[in-house]
């Protein structure tokens, strides 16, 4: 990409807006439109002011009017609310002030690289699935989604862990994780994409691992407000962000809860799980997040002729089940114990070919046709002898 980004910067205060504008004016392959038109700009600057609401909305709105490309917003307010909400909109960067000229510098760097490879490339989607009960199998939903998106998708796939007590995600996959997100949080500093890449594992089926601290003692290791910075700038690298939240709610899980595109809740076809996964959409629309139609219910472990049918589910909750992924046992725990995907233990079996479809529902045009669907079962039965098993 050869042609100079176009930036507008939109501020109340005067001081700022000739910070941002010498800073954006010193780095090459960037220019500043000073004047408002009605044409389209590539970069929207906007700082936030008292009136955060209305703020975002105005945002939000030439977002959707098409009138800008990218956002970065900037605000006075420090509250991880603020960063959460801009997560939410779709904002690439957040810019604290006072305005850090090597942290806007950098952001300027991230969007051109990204527009020089990808000028159509959007934030990725954030999928949080959260467990309604312990038990539930949580843990295997998350990781064998993971890897068919990854699959399925050909694209840029994360999974984070985020159960910050028991994370398990390294057992499923056999590995032992060097670094987790507690390194990145005390070296926020650092945070750019070579160091994430550093950081991250990137296991042998694609996706790149983001494993929770096994123990953490230091407040701010665990600070919503760092992971929310971590997460936002992942959003940038990845095009699905899997996260496994595990089935406790803390701050932090909250937050993610708060920013996460879809929250999938996973639950059991028995009475306490369904009366938890009830209790949980009743306190989501206590708390407004995250929106009822963004939330679905996942049934793992299905069985066709169990007690309780899917009927008699949806009208205990009162809300449909978006996916029922059957029940296998056999293959299921051949693949935790041997640490690898279960598409390497079944290929052709219905629990694999569920995770398959799902990630199909998630990413539409994953698969043209039939051929490209044997192509891929096909690639994995050659890829399976470089999985190692424990």
């Amino acid at each position: 990409m050869t042609e100079l980004v176009s930036v507008m910067i939109e501020s109340k205060n005067p001081g700022l807006v000739k910070t941002l504008e010498k800073i954006v004016a010193g780095v090459q392959g960037f220019r500043l439109m000073r004047e408002n038109g009605h044409s389209k700009v590539d970069l929207l600057i906007y700082d936030i002011g008292a009136d955060i609401t209305k703020d975002l909305e105005q945002v939000q709105m030439l977002m959707n009017m098409g009138m800008t490309g990218a956002v970065f917003l900037t605000s006075e307010n420090s509250d991880p609310s603020v960063l959460m909400q801009a997560i939410r909109i779709g904002a690439k960067e957040f810019i604290s002030q006072p305005v850090n000229p090597d942290e806007l510098r950098q952001a300027l760097g991230r969007m051109r690289k990204q527009l020089d490879t990808d000028p159509a490339r959007r934030p990725g989607e954030v999928f949080t699935f959260m467990g309604c009960k312990g038990g539930v199998g949580t843990t295997t939903v998350a990781v064998n989604l993971a890897v068919a998106l990854q699959q399925r998708h050909a694209g840029a796939v994360a999974l984070v862990d985020m159960n910050l007590l028991f994370g398990e995600i390294p057992l499923f996959l056999n590995f032992k994780p060097q670094h987790t997100w507690a390194e990145i949080a005390k070296n926020i500093t650092r945070l750019d994409d070579a160091f994430l890449n550093d950081v991250l594992f990137e296991h042998s089926t694609g996706i790149h691992v983001l494993p929770s601290p096994s123990m953490f003692n230091n407040s701010d290791v665990s600070s919503p407000q760092l992971f929310m910075r971590i997460l936002s700038h992942m959003r940038q690298m990845f095009d699905y962000i899997i996260i496994d939240g595990g089935n406790s709610l803390s701050d932090m899980s909250l937050k993610t809860l708060e920013v996460s595109n879809r929250v999938f809740l996973v639950s059991l076809l028995s009475l306490p799980c369904l009366s938890n996964t009830g209790k949980l959409l009743r306190s989501f629309e206590t708390w407004g997040y995250p929106p009822r139609d963004c939330t679905d219910i996942i049934i793992n472990r299905h069985i066709k002729d169990s007690e309780i049918s899917i009927q008699d589910a949806e009208k205990s909750i009162n809300k449909k089940i978006f996916w029922k992924i059957p029940n296998d046992y056999a293959s299921t725990m051949s693949a935790i114990n041997q640490g690898i995907p279960l598409s390497e233990v079944g290929l052709q079996s219905p629990v694999t070919r569920s995770f398959c479809d799902f990630a199909g529902e998630l990413a539409p045009g994953g698969f043209t046709h039939k051929k490209t669907e044997k192509e891929f079962f096909k690639k994995l039965w050659l890829l399976k002898p470089m999985f190692g098993g424990v």
